[in-house]
Protein backbone atom coordinates (compact mmCIF):
# COMPACT_ATOMS: atom_id res chain seq x y z
CA UNK A 1 0.00 0.00 0.00
CA UNK A 2 1.19 3.48 -0.79
CA UNK A 3 1.73 5.84 2.15
CA UNK A 4 -0.96 8.35 2.92
CA UNK A 5 -0.54 11.47 0.76
CA UNK A 6 0.90 14.45 2.60
CA UNK A 7 -0.92 17.74 2.61
CA UNK A 8 2.07 19.62 1.26
CA UNK A 9 2.46 22.08 -1.61
CA UNK A 10 4.99 22.26 -4.40
CA UNK A 11 7.64 24.95 -3.74
CA UNK A 12 6.56 26.43 -7.10
CA UNK A 13 2.88 26.78 -6.07
CA UNK A 14 3.17 30.49 -5.34
CA UNK A 15 -0.55 31.14 -4.82
CA UNK A 16 -1.02 28.18 -2.50
CA UNK A 17 2.07 29.06 -0.47
CA UNK A 18 1.03 32.68 -0.26
CA UNK A 19 -2.38 31.72 1.12
CA UNK A 20 -0.93 29.35 3.73
CA UNK A 21 1.84 31.74 4.71
CA UNK A 22 -0.58 34.64 5.23
CA UNK A 23 -2.87 32.40 7.26
CA UNK A 24 0.12 31.23 9.34
CA UNK A 25 1.41 34.78 9.96
CA UNK A 26 -2.06 36.13 10.75
CA UNK A 27 -2.01 34.06 13.94
CA UNK A 28 1.20 35.74 15.09
CA UNK A 29 0.77 39.42 15.82
CA UNK A 30 4.49 39.88 16.50
CA UNK A 31 5.61 37.90 13.48
CA UNK A 32 7.33 34.52 13.31
CA UNK A 33 10.88 33.63 14.24
CA UNK A 34 13.21 31.94 11.74
CA UNK A 35 12.73 28.63 13.54
CA UNK A 36 8.94 28.92 13.35
CA UNK A 37 9.19 29.79 9.65
CA UNK A 38 11.50 26.83 9.05
CA UNK A 39 9.02 24.47 10.69
CA UNK A 40 6.19 26.02 8.69
CA UNK A 41 8.06 25.34 5.45
CA UNK A 42 8.95 21.80 6.55
CA UNK A 43 5.30 21.03 7.32
CA UNK A 44 3.86 22.68 4.22
CA UNK A 45 6.35 22.43 1.34
CA UNK A 46 7.04 19.10 -0.36
CA UNK A 47 10.68 18.04 -0.56
CA UNK A 48 12.02 20.28 2.23
CA UNK A 49 13.57 18.65 5.27
CA UNK A 50 13.69 20.76 8.42
CA UNK A 51 17.49 21.31 8.29
CA UNK A 52 17.14 22.31 4.62
CA UNK A 53 14.39 24.78 5.50
CA UNK A 54 16.59 26.31 8.21
CA UNK A 55 19.54 26.74 5.86
CA UNK A 56 17.34 28.00 3.03
CA UNK A 57 16.03 30.86 5.19
CA UNK A 58 19.58 32.09 5.78
CA UNK A 59 19.62 33.24 2.15
CA UNK A 60 16.28 35.09 2.27
CA UNK A 61 16.39 38.88 2.11
CA UNK A 62 14.15 40.22 4.87
CA UNK A 63 12.08 42.23 2.41
CA UNK A 64 11.23 39.15 0.29
CA UNK A 65 8.08 37.26 1.37
CA UNK A 66 8.73 33.67 2.40
CA UNK A 67 6.23 32.21 -0.05
CA UNK A 68 7.88 34.03 -2.95
CA UNK A 69 11.44 33.34 -1.87
CA UNK A 70 10.98 29.57 -1.59
CA UNK A 71 9.94 29.18 -5.22
CA UNK A 72 12.68 31.50 -6.50
CA UNK A 73 15.34 29.77 -4.47
CA UNK A 74 14.34 26.27 -5.57
CA UNK A 75 14.11 27.38 -9.20
CA UNK A 76 17.56 28.96 -9.12
CA UNK A 77 19.06 26.46 -6.68
CA UNK A 78 22.83 26.30 -7.19
CA UNK A 79 23.64 22.62 -7.63
CA UNK A 80 26.70 22.53 -5.40
CA UNK A 81 26.25 19.61 -2.97
CA UNK A 82 28.15 19.76 0.29
CA UNK A 83 28.57 18.03 3.63
CA UNK A 84 28.13 20.23 6.68
CA UNK A 85 30.63 19.63 9.46
CA UNK A 86 30.35 20.43 13.16
CA UNK A 87 33.48 19.93 15.26
CA UNK A 88 35.02 18.10 12.28
CA UNK A 89 32.13 15.60 12.24
CA UNK A 90 29.62 15.26 9.35
CA UNK A 91 26.39 16.73 10.70
CA UNK A 92 24.22 16.82 7.53
CA UNK A 93 24.35 17.14 3.76
CA UNK A 94 22.74 19.64 1.39
CA UNK A 95 22.22 20.20 -2.32
CA UNK A 96 23.50 23.78 -2.02
CA UNK A 97 26.41 25.48 -0.21
CA UNK A 98 25.96 26.17 3.51
CA UNK A 99 28.14 27.56 6.30
CA UNK A 100 30.74 25.00 7.50
CA UNK A 101 29.96 22.96 4.41
CA UNK A 102 32.59 21.12 2.36
CA UNK A 103 31.78 20.75 -1.34
CA UNK A 104 31.24 17.19 -2.62
CA UNK A 105 31.58 15.88 -6.19
CA UNK A 106 27.87 15.01 -6.27
CA UNK A 107 24.80 14.84 -4.07
CA UNK A 108 25.17 11.05 -3.95
CA UNK A 109 28.74 11.43 -2.69
CA UNK A 110 27.64 13.92 -0.05
CA UNK A 111 24.82 11.64 1.05
CA UNK A 112 27.12 8.61 1.11
CA UNK A 113 29.73 10.39 3.23
CA UNK A 114 27.12 11.51 5.75
CA UNK A 115 25.31 8.17 6.09
CA UNK A 116 28.52 6.14 6.09
CA UNK A 117 29.72 8.16 9.05
CA UNK A 118 26.33 7.91 10.74
CA UNK A 119 26.16 4.13 10.30
CA UNK A 120 29.75 3.69 11.43
CA UNK A 121 29.05 5.82 14.49
CA UNK A 122 25.88 3.83 15.24
CA UNK A 123 27.80 0.54 15.04
CA UNK A 124 30.58 2.04 17.16
CA UNK A 125 28.20 3.27 19.87
CA UNK A 126 26.34 -0.06 19.87
CA UNK A 127 29.59 -2.00 20.24
CA UNK A 128 30.80 0.37 22.94
CA UNK A 129 27.53 0.11 24.88
CA UNK A 130 27.58 -3.71 24.81
CA UNK A 131 31.24 -3.83 25.81
CA UNK A 132 30.61 -1.43 28.70
CA UNK A 133 27.80 -3.70 29.92
CA UNK A 134 30.14 -6.72 29.84
CA UNK A 135 32.91 -4.86 31.68
CA UNK A 136 30.51 -3.47 34.29
CA UNK A 137 29.12 -6.97 34.93
CA UNK A 138 32.69 -8.27 35.27
CA UNK A 139 33.52 -5.46 37.68
CA UNK A 140 30.48 -6.25 39.81
CA UNK A 141 31.48 -9.93 39.92
CA UNK A 142 35.05 -9.05 40.90
CA UNK A 143 33.87 -6.62 43.58
CA UNK A 144 31.80 -9.40 45.14
CA UNK A 145 34.75 -11.78 44.98
CA UNK A 146 37.00 -9.22 46.68
CA UNK A 147 34.36 -8.50 49.32
CA UNK A 148 33.99 -12.23 50.07
CA UNK A 149 37.78 -12.50 50.36
CA UNK A 150 37.95 -9.52 52.75
CA UNK A 151 35.21 -11.02 54.91
CA UNK A 152 37.09 -14.33 55.12
CA UNK A 153 40.22 -12.42 56.11
CA UNK A 154 38.26 -10.51 58.72
CA UNK A 155 37.22 -13.82 60.24
CA UNK A 156 40.93 -14.51 60.77
CA UNK A 157 41.60 -11.30 62.70
CA UNK A 158 40.98 -13.07 66.02
CA UNK A 159 43.35 -15.92 65.10
CA UNK A 160 46.13 -15.08 67.60
CA UNK A 161 43.59 -14.51 70.35
CA UNK A 162 42.26 -18.05 69.77
CA UNK A 163 45.81 -19.45 70.13
CA UNK A 164 46.38 -17.50 73.34
CA UNK A 165 43.10 -18.76 74.81
CA UNK A 166 44.14 -22.31 74.00
CA UNK A 167 47.53 -21.84 75.68
CA UNK A 168 46.04 -20.21 78.77
CA UNK A 169 43.47 -22.99 79.16
CA UNK A 170 46.26 -25.57 78.76
CA UNK A 171 48.35 -23.78 81.40
CA UNK A 172 45.44 -23.88 83.86
CA UNK A 173 44.20 -27.43 83.28
CA UNK A 174 45.21 -28.38 86.79
CA UNK A 175 42.55 -26.11 88.30
CA UNK A 176 39.73 -26.53 85.75
CA UNK A 177 36.87 -29.01 85.78
CA UNK A 178 34.40 -30.21 83.17
CA UNK A 179 31.12 -28.27 83.32
CA UNK A 180 32.70 -24.85 83.94
CA UNK A 181 31.25 -22.11 81.67
CA UNK A 182 34.37 -19.95 81.86
CA UNK A 183 37.70 -19.56 83.55
CA UNK A 184 39.78 -16.57 84.57
CA UNK A 185 43.49 -16.70 83.92
CA UNK A 186 46.54 -14.47 83.93
CA UNK A 187 47.47 -13.43 80.36
CA UNK A 188 51.26 -13.25 80.27
CA UNK A 189 51.05 -11.83 76.71
CA UNK A 190 49.47 -8.64 78.09
CA UNK A 191 51.62 -7.78 81.09
CA UNK A 192 49.83 -10.21 83.34
CA UNK A 193 46.31 -8.83 83.01
CA UNK A 194 43.58 -11.28 83.87
CA UNK A 195 41.17 -12.42 81.17
CA UNK A 196 37.96 -14.45 81.20
CA UNK A 197 37.86 -17.35 78.73
CA UNK A 198 34.51 -18.91 77.71
CA UNK A 199 34.37 -22.70 78.01
CA UNK A 200 32.04 -25.32 76.54
CA UNK A 201 30.38 -27.03 79.52
CA UNK A 202 30.01 -30.22 77.46
CA UNK A 203 33.77 -30.58 77.00
CA UNK A 204 36.62 -31.37 79.34
CA UNK A 205 39.24 -28.69 80.06
CA UNK A 206 41.73 -30.30 77.65
CA UNK A 207 39.05 -30.60 74.96
CA UNK A 208 38.26 -26.92 75.41
CA UNK A 209 41.93 -26.12 74.90
CA UNK A 210 42.03 -28.30 71.76
CA UNK A 211 38.89 -26.54 70.49
CA UNK A 212 40.68 -23.18 70.63
CA UNK A 213 43.82 -24.61 68.96
CA UNK A 214 41.69 -26.23 66.26
CA UNK A 215 39.96 -22.92 65.52
CA UNK A 216 43.35 -21.17 65.46
CA UNK A 217 44.83 -23.69 63.01
CA UNK A 218 41.78 -23.46 60.76
CA UNK A 219 42.02 -19.67 60.64
CA UNK A 220 45.77 -19.92 60.03
CA UNK A 221 45.20 -22.18 57.02
CA UNK A 222 42.46 -19.88 55.77
CA UNK A 223 44.73 -16.84 56.09
CA UNK A 224 47.54 -18.59 54.17
CA UNK A 225 45.14 -19.50 51.36
CA UNK A 226 43.10 -16.31 51.20
CA UNK A 227 45.81 -13.63 51.58
CA UNK A 228 47.19 -14.24 48.04
CA UNK A 229 43.62 -14.30 46.72
CA UNK A 230 43.07 -10.79 48.06
CA UNK A 231 46.01 -9.42 46.06
CA UNK A 232 44.85 -11.27 42.95
CA UNK A 233 41.23 -10.13 43.33
CA UNK A 234 42.33 -6.51 43.87
CA UNK A 235 44.63 -6.65 40.83
CA UNK A 236 41.80 -8.05 38.66
CA UNK A 237 39.44 -5.33 39.86
CA UNK A 238 42.01 -2.58 39.25
CA UNK A 239 42.57 -3.89 35.72
CA UNK A 240 38.84 -4.00 34.99
CA UNK A 241 38.37 -0.46 36.32
CA UNK A 242 41.21 0.63 34.04
CA UNK A 243 39.46 -1.00 31.08
CA UNK A 244 36.20 0.73 32.03
CA UNK A 245 38.05 4.04 32.18
CA UNK A 246 39.53 3.36 28.73
CA UNK A 247 36.00 2.87 27.37
CA UNK A 248 35.28 6.51 28.13
CA UNK A 249 37.69 7.66 25.42
CA UNK A 250 37.93 5.16 22.53
CA UNK A 251 38.11 6.74 19.08
CA UNK A 252 37.36 3.86 16.74
CA UNK A 253 36.40 0.21 16.42
CA UNK A 254 40.07 -0.82 16.66
CA UNK A 255 40.30 0.75 20.13
CA UNK A 256 37.19 -1.17 21.21
CA UNK A 257 38.58 -4.42 19.82
CA UNK A 258 41.81 -3.94 21.80
CA UNK A 259 39.90 -3.28 25.02
CA UNK A 260 37.66 -6.30 24.38
CA UNK A 261 40.70 -8.52 23.83
CA UNK A 262 42.33 -7.28 27.03
CA UNK A 263 39.20 -7.92 29.09
CA UNK A 264 38.75 -11.44 27.70
CA UNK A 265 42.39 -12.23 28.36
Amino acid sequence: AYPEPQDKLSPFDGEGLKERTESFLSLRAEGASDEELARFLFENVAGLALPTARELLRFRPRETPVWKFVGEFCENLPCEPCVKYENEIPADFFAFPVASGVLAPSLNKAEDEYYTFKETKRAFEDKKRKLEAVVRALKKKQQKKLQDTLERLKDCEDMEAERIRGELVTANLWRLEKGMAECEAENWYAEGERVKIPLDVRLSPSQNAQKYFKKYNKQKRTLAAVAPQKAEAQADLDYTESALSSLARPENMLDLAEIEEEVRA
